[in-house]
């Protein structure tokens, strides 16, 4: 097989010998986040609805700064919009059970 771009041809490199030194002196550096990153991401459908929902238990001392989880809520029905949850029932039971210590 042989490769062209714009009629000239591509030189060969054999596979082995390009991975063989690749570069390895990168470090890699958790980045911090800040209050405006704590929350639940309420999913529905595998659509997230509401992000970085904030709960009760959210405490700020110097061990536990915030709370960050991901919650499935296909028993809940979206706004029209898909912005929100319907004030009904099952969503105000949901919200207080997330708000328990």
């Amino acid at each position: 097989m042989q490769i062209n771009i714009r009629g000239q041809k591509v030189e060969d490199r054999p596979i082995s010998k390009s991975l063989h030194y690749i570069d390895r002196s990168y470090c890699y550096k958790p980045k911090t986040l800040s209050k405006k990153h704590y929350g639940l991401m309420m999913y529905y459908k595998n659509r997230l609805i509401k992000a970085y929902h904030r709960v009760g238990c959210q405490a700020t001392n110097k061990r536990s700064i915030g709370v960050i989880g991901v919650i499935e809520c296909n028993h809940l029905t979206p706004t029209h919009n898909k912005q929100d949850f319907d004030n009904t029932d099952a969503y105000r039971e949901d919200e207080g059970s997330m708000r328990r210590d």
